[in-house]
């Protein structure tokens, strides 16, 4: 049967944004769920406003279309409460996500219907790390990858980690930054569309570590290729 990459992504702390920013990230959702589906070989969808699912059906792009969802929730410039600890934990974090490996056994895009080994796999993984209705929120990972096949799960579970470090440390310009590289822009093409130098953008990159991020997604991929095989 046909493998395929499922992203599992929950908003970190949406509930404690307020309404008008929930407003304002669950349209910037909706948008970024079309532009995933034109861009990619995937179906995505958003539920309960705060989660979002990704098929991926080659399941080798999957980390580069993970870290663009969550490079662009952290990139979002939303009125919220700067010196609240759970607005801080989205601002960090943005989004808790995993990566889920494995066969579909039901992917009915026209009626919405997903279901089988790696959607389960990703959204089990997701909700034994939900910080939904938890008083105290202690994030200590929030990238993952999971699969049965546990050599996969040996050589890419590291390698998510160190990406998590380097996507939580990033600044909300940063993340923008990496946003637009993941889809293979230049850093001229990104200054040119922000309206800054191209030396400002090849700051962000450097600072929040791009060439070690772009080797890990490229790590990845050829990975998944050769279990693919």
């Amino acid at each position: 049967m046909k493998k395929y990459a499922v992203i599992s992504g929950d908003i970190v702390s949406s509930t404690s944004l307020g309404e008008t920013a929930r407003v304002e990230l669950y349209g910037q959702l909706e948008k970024l769920v079309l532009k995933l589906m034109q861009d990619f070989d995937c179906y995505a969808r958003i539920s309960k406003g705060d989660y979002i699912e990704c098929v991926c059906r080659r399941p080798s792009e999957a980390l580069r279309i993970a870290l663009i969802i969550k490079s662009y929730i952290k990139s979002l410039d939303l009125k919220v409460k700067k010196n609240n600890s759970r607005t801080k934990n989205f601002s960090t974090h943005g989004l808790r996500m995993a990566i889920g490996y494995g066969e579909l056994g039901i992917l009915d895009t026209e009626n919405d219907i997903i279901d089988g080994q790696a959607i389960f796999m990703a959204g089990r993984k997701i909700n034994a790390y939900s910080s939904h209705n938890k008083e105290r929120v202690v994030l200590k990972q929030t990238t993952f990858f999971v699969s049965e096949e546990e050599q996969l799960n040996f050589h890419l579970s590291p390698n998510f980690a160190l990406l998590d470090v380097l996507c939580n440390k990033a600044t909300a310009k940063q993340s923008e930054v990496l946003y637009f590289k993941l889809q293979g822009m230049t850093e001229t093409e990104i200054a040119e569309k922000l309206g800054v130098s191209q030396s400002v953008i090849n700051q962000h990159s450097t600072a929040l570590g791009w060439n070690a991020i772009e080797e890990s997604v490229e790590y990845y991929k050829n990975i998944i290729k050769q279990a693919l095989k």
